[in-house]
C-alpha cells in the first residue's frame, strides 16, 4: 500500500512537471490566430504543421553552421593535436619540454581575457563574421588539450602496458632469481615516464 502511494505521488509530480511540455506541444500544433487563453488546453483539430516548417527554415542555416563548426573544428584540432602529441611523446628533442609547457599554457588563458584582442585581430585579417574564422579559433583553442591527451595517453599507456605485461608474463611465485630476467623491462617504464615529463 505504501509503495503504491509513493508511485502515485511520483506519477502526480511527474505529470505536474510535464505540464509545460504539454502546453508547448499544444501551442506548436495550433495556428497562430487560434492561440488564445480560452483554447490553451484544447487539442487542435486539425494539427497545424506549417509552424514547424517555418521554424526549420529559419533554424536550418544556423544548424548547418553549428554542424560544420563542430565537426571541422573537432577533426582539425584532433589531427593537429595528435601530431604534436606524438612528436613530443615519441621523438623528444632539445627544448621539447619547454615547447610542451608553452602549448599547455594556452589551456590556462581565460577566454574573457582575449575576447577584445581576438576580435580586433580577426577583424584586421578579414575573418571576422565568417565561419572559417570561427572554425580557426576553435581549432587553435582545441590543440593544447588534444596535445596533452595524446602525450599523457602515450606515456602512461606505454607504462601501463609494460607493467601489465610484466605482471601477466612474469613468474607466478616471484623471487629475486626469477625476477632477474624481467628487470630489464622496468627501466623502459621509467624511461617512458621520464620522456613524457615536462622539463625546463
Amino acid at each position: 500500500m505504501g509503495r503504491a502511494l509513493l508511485y502515485g505521488f511520483l506519477l502526480l509530480m511527474a505529470g505536474f512537471f510535464l505540464l509545460p511540455v504539454y502546453l508547448v506541444v499544444l501551442t506548436a500544433l495550433k495556428e497562430p490566430a487560434r492561440i488564445t487563453l480560452e483554447t490553451v488546453w484544447q487539442w487542435p483539430h486539425p494539427p497545424y504543421w506549417e509552424s514547424f516548417r517555418t521554424a526549420w527554415e529559419a533554424f536550418r542555416p544556423k544548424f548547418q553552421n553549428s554542424v560544420v563548426l563542430a565537426v571541422s573544428a573537432t577533426l582539425l584540432s584532433a589531427l593537429v593535436g595528435s601530431l604534436n602529441g606524438y612528436v613530443l611523446a615519441k621523438w623528444p628533442f632539445r627544448g621539447s619540454g619547454l615547447l610542451f609547457a608553452l602549448i599547455l599554457f594556452g589551456m590556462f588563458i581565460p577566454y574573457q581575457g582575449i575576447l577584445i584582442p581576438l576580435f580586433q585581430f580577426m577583424k584586421s585579417i578579414g575573418l571576422y563574421g565568417s565561419l572559417f574564422g570561427l572554425v580557426l579559433v576553435h581549432v587553435i583553442y582545441g590543440i593544447p588539450i588534444v596535445t596533452l591527451a595524446i602525450v599523457a595517453g602515450l606515456g602512461f599507456g606505454f607504462a601501463a602496458v609494460m607493467i601489465g605485461a610484466s605482471l601477466l608474463l612474469g613468474p607466478k611465485n616471484p623471487t629475486p632469481e626469477k625476477l632477474a630476467p624481467y628487470e630489464c623491462g622496468m627501466p623502459a617504464v621509467g624511461d617512458a615516464r621520464e620522456r613524457h615529463s615536462v622539463k625546463f
